[in-house]
């Protein structure tokens, strides 16, 4: 890497997990819509990490997996190419809906 972005909403704790997604969302669209190659490399991740994913699916990011890599990756692999969710972290309906709209964007 040699650029970094640093995002700070202000909050702390765990109100601060996944409070950057917002800002991300607009700044790759931002980027997107400028032409800059982009990719989303989702390597393993919690159940935030779904909206990432998902926001990078509606704006026709390219996404690439490492299915074998656990968490995020694999349960949207696997929903993906099976349309199960076999990790009990990933199976609430908010988590299952999140997926099912990732397949929707694919």
């Amino acid at each position: 890497h040699t650029h970094f972005i640093m995002v700070d909403s202000g909050l702390e704790g765990s109100k601060a997990w996944g409070s950057e997604i917002d800002f991300r969302t607009k700044f790759e669209r931002s980027m997107l819509r400028k032409g800059v190659p982009m990719v989303l490399l989702v390597v393993q991740g919690g159940p935030n990490t779904l909206s990432t994913v998902l926001s990078s699916a509606k704006e026709g990011c390219p996404i690439v997996l490492l299915s074998e890599s656990g968490g995020a990756a694999s349960a949207v692999a696997e929903y993906l190419k099976f349309g199960t969710i076999s990790s009990p972290k990933f199976q609430a309906p908010q988590h299952e809906k999140k997926l099912q709209a990732i397949a929707k964007h694919q």
